[in-house]
Protein backbone atom coordinates (compact mmCIF):
# COMPACT_ATOMS: atom_id res chain seq x y z
CA UNK A 1 0.00 0.00 0.00
CA UNK A 2 2.98 2.27 -0.37
CA UNK A 3 2.48 5.38 -2.41
CA UNK A 4 5.46 4.68 -4.69
CA UNK A 5 4.61 1.05 -5.40
CA UNK A 6 3.74 0.34 -9.04
CA UNK A 7 1.34 -2.42 -8.00
CA UNK A 8 -0.92 -2.77 -5.02
CA UNK A 9 -0.69 0.99 -4.33
CA UNK A 10 -3.15 3.83 -4.41
CA UNK A 11 -2.70 4.30 -8.15
CA UNK A 12 -4.50 0.99 -8.79
CA UNK A 13 -7.66 2.41 -7.22
CA UNK A 14 -8.05 4.84 -10.12
CA UNK A 15 -9.65 2.09 -12.19
CA UNK A 16 -12.42 1.62 -9.62
CA UNK A 17 -13.44 5.22 -8.89
CA UNK A 18 -17.20 5.73 -8.89
CA UNK A 19 -16.65 9.50 -8.98
CA UNK A 20 -13.92 11.29 -10.96
CA UNK A 21 -13.46 13.71 -8.07
CA UNK A 22 -12.06 10.89 -5.94
CA UNK A 23 -9.00 10.73 -8.19
CA UNK A 24 -8.61 14.53 -7.92
CA UNK A 25 -8.75 14.21 -4.13
CA UNK A 26 -6.11 11.49 -4.22
CA UNK A 27 -3.78 13.71 -6.28
CA UNK A 28 -4.42 16.67 -3.97
CA UNK A 29 -3.53 14.62 -0.87
CA UNK A 30 -0.39 13.26 -2.54
CA UNK A 31 0.68 16.81 -3.41
CA UNK A 32 0.09 17.78 0.23
CA UNK A 33 2.65 15.09 1.16
CA UNK A 34 0.24 12.97 3.19
CA UNK A 35 1.56 9.48 3.80
CA UNK A 36 0.74 6.82 1.24
CA UNK A 37 -0.99 4.72 3.89
CA UNK A 38 -3.28 7.60 4.90
CA UNK A 39 -4.16 8.44 1.30
CA UNK A 40 -4.86 4.84 0.28
CA UNK A 41 -7.01 4.19 3.37
CA UNK A 42 -9.07 7.33 2.78
CA UNK A 43 -9.56 6.45 -0.88
CA UNK A 44 -10.50 2.87 0.00
CA UNK A 45 -13.16 3.98 2.50
CA UNK A 46 -14.68 6.62 0.21
CA UNK A 47 -14.77 4.05 -2.62
CA UNK A 48 -16.62 1.60 -0.35
CA UNK A 49 -18.99 4.39 0.67
CA UNK A 50 -19.64 5.13 -3.01
CA UNK A 51 -20.31 1.45 -3.70
CA UNK A 52 -23.18 1.42 -1.21
CA UNK A 53 -24.79 4.67 -2.39
CA UNK A 54 -26.32 3.14 -5.49
CA UNK A 55 -26.80 5.77 -8.21
CA UNK A 56 -25.69 8.67 -6.01
CA UNK A 57 -22.16 9.93 -6.45
CA UNK A 58 -20.22 10.32 -3.19
CA UNK A 59 -19.60 13.98 -4.01
CA UNK A 60 -23.39 14.50 -4.14
CA UNK A 61 -24.22 12.52 -0.98
CA UNK A 62 -26.38 14.17 1.67
CA UNK A 63 -26.27 13.92 5.45
CA UNK A 64 -28.94 11.21 5.49
CA UNK A 65 -26.82 9.07 3.13
CA UNK A 66 -23.87 9.28 5.50
CA UNK A 67 -26.06 8.57 8.53
CA UNK A 68 -27.57 5.47 6.92
CA UNK A 69 -24.15 4.16 5.87
CA UNK A 70 -22.62 4.60 9.33
CA UNK A 71 -25.64 3.12 11.12
CA UNK A 72 -25.82 0.13 8.76
CA UNK A 73 -22.41 -1.22 9.77
CA UNK A 74 -22.97 -2.26 13.36
CA UNK A 75 -20.09 -4.73 13.05
CA UNK A 76 -17.56 -1.88 13.13
CA UNK A 77 -15.78 -1.17 16.38
CA UNK A 78 -16.11 2.29 17.94
CA UNK A 79 -12.58 3.10 16.82
CA UNK A 80 -13.26 2.04 13.21
CA UNK A 81 -16.50 4.04 13.06
CA UNK A 82 -14.73 7.14 14.39
CA UNK A 83 -11.92 6.73 11.87
CA UNK A 84 -14.30 6.35 8.91
CA UNK A 85 -16.25 9.37 10.15
CA UNK A 86 -13.02 11.40 10.07
CA UNK A 87 -12.32 10.24 6.49
CA UNK A 88 -15.77 11.42 5.41
CA UNK A 89 -15.16 14.77 7.13
CA UNK A 90 -11.91 15.17 5.19
CA UNK A 91 -13.65 14.25 1.92
CA UNK A 92 -16.52 16.70 2.25
CA UNK A 93 -14.28 19.46 3.58
CA UNK A 94 -12.10 19.10 0.48
CA UNK A 95 -15.18 19.26 -1.77
CA UNK A 96 -16.28 22.55 -0.20
CA UNK A 97 -12.77 24.07 -0.16
CA UNK A 98 -12.32 23.25 -3.84
CA UNK A 99 -15.80 24.67 -4.67
CA UNK A 100 -17.20 21.34 -5.82
CA UNK A 101 -20.18 21.85 -3.50
CA UNK A 102 -21.44 24.68 -1.30
CA UNK A 103 -22.64 22.75 1.74
CA UNK A 104 -20.89 20.29 4.03
CA UNK A 105 -23.30 17.55 5.17
CA UNK A 106 -20.93 16.45 7.94
CA UNK A 107 -21.78 19.53 10.05
CA UNK A 108 -25.16 17.90 10.68
CA UNK A 109 -23.62 14.76 12.17
CA UNK A 110 -22.40 14.19 15.69
CA UNK A 111 -18.68 13.45 15.86
CA UNK A 112 -18.14 10.12 17.62
CA UNK A 113 -15.58 9.92 20.40
CA UNK A 114 -12.53 7.76 19.91
CA UNK A 115 -12.44 5.13 22.68
CA UNK A 116 -9.66 5.47 25.22
CA UNK A 117 -6.67 3.57 23.89
CA UNK A 118 -4.50 1.37 26.03
CA UNK A 119 -1.12 -0.10 25.30
CA UNK A 120 -1.29 -3.83 24.61
CA UNK A 121 2.30 -4.99 24.86
CA UNK A 122 3.36 -8.56 24.30
CA UNK A 123 4.37 -10.14 27.61
CA UNK A 124 8.02 -10.75 28.48
CA UNK A 125 7.44 -14.52 28.46
CA UNK A 126 5.75 -14.41 25.06
CA UNK A 127 8.57 -12.30 23.63
CA UNK A 128 11.18 -14.79 24.84
CA UNK A 129 9.15 -17.69 23.43
CA UNK A 130 8.82 -15.80 20.15
CA UNK A 131 12.57 -15.18 19.86
CA UNK A 132 13.27 -18.86 20.64
CA UNK A 133 11.00 -20.03 17.81
CA UNK A 134 12.56 -21.29 14.58
CA UNK A 135 12.21 -18.70 11.82
CA UNK A 136 14.03 -17.18 8.87
CA UNK A 137 16.86 -14.82 9.76
CA UNK A 138 15.25 -11.79 8.14
CA UNK A 139 12.05 -12.45 10.11
CA UNK A 140 14.03 -12.41 13.35
CA UNK A 141 15.58 -9.07 12.34
CA UNK A 142 12.09 -7.67 11.72
CA UNK A 143 11.03 -8.71 15.22
CA UNK A 144 14.15 -7.16 16.78
CA UNK A 145 13.52 -3.89 14.93
CA UNK A 146 9.98 -3.78 16.31
CA UNK A 147 10.86 -4.74 19.89
CA UNK A 148 14.26 -3.08 20.38
CA UNK A 149 13.91 -0.01 18.13
CA UNK A 150 10.13 0.41 18.43
CA UNK A 151 9.65 0.57 14.67
CA UNK A 152 6.25 0.33 13.02
CA UNK A 153 5.75 -2.29 10.30
CA UNK A 154 5.78 0.43 7.63
CA UNK A 155 9.13 1.66 8.97
CA UNK A 156 10.58 -1.84 9.10
CA UNK A 157 9.67 -2.38 5.44
CA UNK A 158 11.71 0.68 4.41
CA UNK A 159 14.98 -0.01 6.29
CA UNK A 160 18.07 0.22 4.06
CA UNK A 161 21.70 -0.57 4.70
CA UNK A 162 22.49 3.13 4.27
CA UNK A 163 20.21 3.91 7.25
CA UNK A 164 22.59 2.21 9.69
CA UNK A 165 25.53 4.03 11.27
CA UNK A 166 27.53 1.43 13.19
CA UNK A 167 30.05 3.99 14.48
CA UNK A 168 27.43 5.75 16.64
CA UNK A 169 25.59 3.25 16.60
CA UNK A 170 22.23 4.54 15.34
CA UNK A 171 19.51 3.98 12.75
CA UNK A 172 17.84 6.52 10.47
CA UNK A 173 14.05 6.15 10.40
CA UNK A 174 11.64 7.62 7.87
CA UNK A 175 8.54 7.57 10.00
CA UNK A 176 4.88 8.39 10.07
CA UNK A 177 4.02 11.67 8.36
CA UNK A 178 7.40 11.69 6.60
CA UNK A 179 9.21 12.48 9.86
CA UNK A 180 12.93 11.73 9.91
CA UNK A 181 14.83 10.69 13.03
CA UNK A 182 18.09 9.09 14.12
CA UNK A 183 17.51 6.54 16.89
CA UNK A 184 20.09 4.77 19.08
CA UNK A 185 20.71 1.19 17.99
CA UNK A 186 20.50 -1.64 20.52
CA UNK A 187 23.54 -3.93 20.75
CA UNK A 188 21.53 -6.90 19.45
CA UNK A 189 20.54 -4.84 16.42
CA UNK A 190 24.18 -3.89 15.89
CA UNK A 191 24.97 -7.61 15.67
CA UNK A 192 22.01 -8.13 13.33
CA UNK A 193 23.10 -5.23 11.11
CA UNK A 194 26.44 -6.92 10.48
CA UNK A 195 24.55 -9.79 8.83
CA UNK A 196 22.36 -7.58 6.61
CA UNK A 197 23.13 -5.77 3.33
CA UNK A 198 25.31 -2.66 3.70
CA UNK A 199 23.45 -1.05 0.79
CA UNK A 200 19.92 -1.29 -0.52
CA UNK A 201 16.75 -2.59 1.08
CA UNK A 202 17.06 -4.98 3.99
CA UNK A 203 13.73 -6.49 2.97
CA UNK A 204 13.46 -6.24 -0.84
CA UNK A 205 10.31 -7.05 -2.77
CA UNK A 206 10.02 -10.00 -5.13
CA UNK A 207 11.03 -10.07 -8.78
CA UNK A 208 7.75 -8.50 -9.89
CA UNK A 209 8.81 -5.27 -8.15
CA UNK A 210 12.57 -5.03 -8.57
CA UNK A 211 14.42 -2.26 -6.72
CA UNK A 212 11.52 -1.84 -4.28
CA UNK A 213 10.91 -2.88 -0.67
CA UNK A 214 8.19 -5.21 0.59
CA UNK A 215 4.81 -3.84 1.62
CA UNK A 216 3.95 -3.00 5.22
CA UNK A 217 1.25 -5.66 5.19
CA UNK A 218 3.84 -8.26 4.22
CA UNK A 219 5.92 -7.37 7.30
CA UNK A 220 2.80 -7.61 9.47
CA UNK A 221 1.83 -10.98 7.95
CA UNK A 222 5.34 -12.42 8.33
CA UNK A 223 5.71 -11.42 11.99
CA UNK A 224 2.10 -12.36 12.76
CA UNK A 225 2.59 -15.86 11.36
CA UNK A 226 5.58 -16.51 13.64
CA UNK A 227 3.70 -15.08 16.63
CA UNK A 228 0.87 -17.53 16.03
CA UNK A 229 3.28 -20.45 15.77
CA UNK A 230 4.98 -19.35 18.99
CA UNK A 231 1.54 -18.87 20.63
CA UNK A 232 2.60 -15.33 21.54
CA UNK A 233 -0.48 -13.26 22.32
CA UNK A 234 -0.75 -9.93 20.56
CA UNK A 235 -0.07 -8.40 17.17
CA UNK A 236 3.13 -7.22 15.47
CA UNK A 237 2.37 -3.73 16.80
CA UNK A 238 2.35 -5.22 20.33
CA UNK A 239 6.13 -5.51 19.98
CA UNK A 240 6.34 -1.72 19.64
CA UNK A 241 4.06 -1.40 22.66
CA UNK A 242 6.42 -3.69 24.59
CA UNK A 243 9.25 -1.31 23.71
CA UNK A 244 7.41 1.73 25.08
CA UNK A 245 6.00 0.16 28.24
CA UNK A 246 9.30 -1.53 29.12
CA UNK A 247 11.25 1.72 28.70
CA UNK A 248 8.88 3.50 31.07
CA UNK A 249 8.80 0.62 33.54
CA UNK A 250 12.60 0.60 33.68
CA UNK A 251 12.74 4.28 34.60
CA UNK A 252 12.93 6.23 31.33
CA UNK A 253 11.07 9.54 31.57
CA UNK A 254 7.99 10.21 29.46
CA UNK A 255 9.66 12.84 27.27
CA UNK A 256 12.50 10.48 26.34
CA UNK A 257 10.08 7.70 25.43
CA UNK A 258 8.05 10.16 23.36
CA UNK A 259 11.14 10.95 21.28
CA UNK A 260 12.16 7.31 20.93
CA UNK A 261 8.67 6.32 19.76
CA UNK A 262 8.44 9.51 17.68
CA UNK A 263 5.01 10.55 18.88
CA UNK A 264 3.89 14.03 17.84
CA UNK A 265 2.11 14.50 21.17
CA UNK A 266 3.12 13.35 24.63
CA UNK A 267 -0.56 12.49 25.16
CA UNK A 268 -0.08 9.57 22.75
CA UNK A 269 2.89 8.34 24.76
CA UNK A 270 0.82 8.42 27.94
CA UNK A 271 -1.13 5.34 26.83
CA UNK A 272 2.06 3.42 27.62
CA UNK A 273 2.03 4.58 31.26
CA UNK A 274 -0.73 2.21 32.40
CA UNK A 275 0.50 0.62 35.61
CA UNK A 276 0.30 -3.20 35.88
CA UNK A 277 -2.31 -4.58 38.31
CA UNK A 278 0.40 -6.12 40.52
CA UNK A 279 2.04 -2.75 41.08
CA UNK A 280 -1.32 -1.09 41.78
CA UNK A 281 -2.12 -3.69 44.45
CA UNK A 282 1.33 -3.23 45.99
CA UNK A 283 0.82 0.54 46.10
CA UNK A 284 -2.56 0.24 47.84
CA UNK A 285 -1.24 -2.28 50.38
CA UNK A 286 1.42 0.23 51.46
CA UNK A 287 -1.15 2.84 52.51
CA UNK A 288 -0.89 3.50 56.28
CA UNK A 289 -3.25 6.04 57.91
CA UNK A 290 -1.18 5.87 61.12
CA UNK A 291 2.23 6.28 59.54
CA UNK A 292 2.90 9.54 61.37
CA UNK A 293 2.10 8.01 64.77
CA UNK A 294 4.08 4.88 63.93
CA UNK A 295 7.10 6.95 62.95
CA UNK A 296 6.98 9.19 66.02
CA UNK A 297 6.15 6.77 68.85
CA UNK A 298 6.07 3.37 67.21
CA UNK A 299 2.60 2.60 68.62
CA UNK A 300 -0.83 1.90 67.18
CA UNK A 301 -3.96 1.55 69.35
CA UNK A 302 -4.91 -2.11 69.75
CA UNK A 303 -8.52 -1.39 68.87
CA UNK A 304 -7.40 -0.44 65.36
CA UNK A 305 -6.13 -3.98 64.79
CA UNK A 306 -9.22 -5.66 66.31
CA UNK A 307 -11.71 -3.37 64.63
CA UNK A 308 -13.50 -0.12 65.37
CA UNK A 309 -16.10 -1.79 67.60
CA UNK A 310 -13.40 -3.05 70.00
CA UNK A 311 -12.47 0.52 70.89
CA UNK A 312 -13.03 1.07 74.67
CA UNK A 313 -15.83 3.48 75.47
CA UNK A 314 -16.77 5.19 78.74
CA UNK A 315 -20.00 4.36 80.50
CA UNK A 316 -22.95 6.38 79.20
CA UNK A 317 -23.98 9.15 81.53
CA UNK A 318 -27.64 10.06 82.16
CA UNK A 319 -27.09 13.15 80.02
CA UNK A 320 -25.86 10.97 77.13
CA UNK A 321 -28.81 8.58 77.51
CA UNK A 322 -31.18 11.53 77.43
CA UNK A 323 -29.50 12.84 74.29
CA UNK A 324 -29.78 9.45 72.60
CA UNK A 325 -33.45 9.25 73.50
CA UNK A 326 -34.23 12.71 72.18
CA UNK A 327 -32.33 12.16 68.93
CA UNK A 328 -33.51 8.59 68.19
CA UNK A 329 -37.04 9.08 69.49
CA UNK A 330 -36.99 5.69 71.26
CA UNK A 331 -36.77 4.41 74.83
CA UNK A 332 -33.27 4.95 76.19
CA UNK A 333 -32.64 1.34 77.42
CA UNK A 334 -33.74 -0.16 74.11
CA UNK A 335 -31.60 2.31 72.20
CA UNK A 336 -28.49 1.43 74.22
CA UNK A 337 -29.18 -2.31 73.79
CA UNK A 338 -29.57 -1.91 70.03
CA UNK A 339 -26.33 0.05 69.72
CA UNK A 340 -24.44 -2.54 71.77
CA UNK A 341 -25.88 -5.38 69.65
CA UNK A 342 -24.92 -3.54 66.48
CA UNK A 343 -21.39 -3.07 67.82
CA UNK A 344 -21.11 -6.77 68.64
CA UNK A 345 -22.24 -7.78 65.17
CA UNK A 346 -19.91 -5.30 63.49
CA UNK A 347 -16.97 -6.74 65.41
CA UNK A 348 -18.09 -10.30 64.57
CA UNK A 349 -18.35 -9.34 60.89
CA UNK A 350 -14.69 -8.33 60.95
CA UNK A 351 -13.57 -11.53 62.69
CA UNK A 352 -15.96 -14.08 61.12
CA UNK A 353 -17.87 -12.56 58.17
CA UNK A 354 -19.37 -15.89 57.02
CA UNK A 355 -21.33 -16.49 60.25
CA UNK A 356 -22.63 -13.01 60.97
CA UNK A 357 -26.41 -12.93 61.80
CA UNK A 358 -28.58 -11.16 59.26
CA UNK A 359 -31.83 -10.84 61.28
CA UNK A 360 -32.86 -7.25 62.05
CA UNK A 361 -31.74 -5.58 65.26
CA UNK A 362 -34.79 -5.24 67.55
CA UNK A 363 -35.49 -1.60 68.38
CA UNK A 364 -38.77 -0.45 69.85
Amino acid sequence: MEQTSPSGGIGDLANNFADPLIEDWMIWQTAARLSGVTVSERIRVITEFAGELGDVRPSHAQAIDVIRWLSRHTEWSASTAATYHSYLRAWFKWLTVMDHRKDNPMVKLHSPQYPQRLARPVSDDDLVRLLCTNMRHRTRVMILLAALAGLRVSEIARVRGEDIDLSAPKIYVLGKGQTRNWLPLHSLLVDAALTMPRRGWWFPANSRRPNDHIHSKSVSDIIGDVMRRAEARGTPHSLRHWNGTTLLDDGADLRTVQELLRHASVATTQIYTKVPDVRRHEAVSRLDPFRDRRQKRGEIPTWVIAGEMARPRPESSPRQVSSLRSVAGIAAPNCIDAIQLFQQRALKAVIDPDNTPTDPIPVS
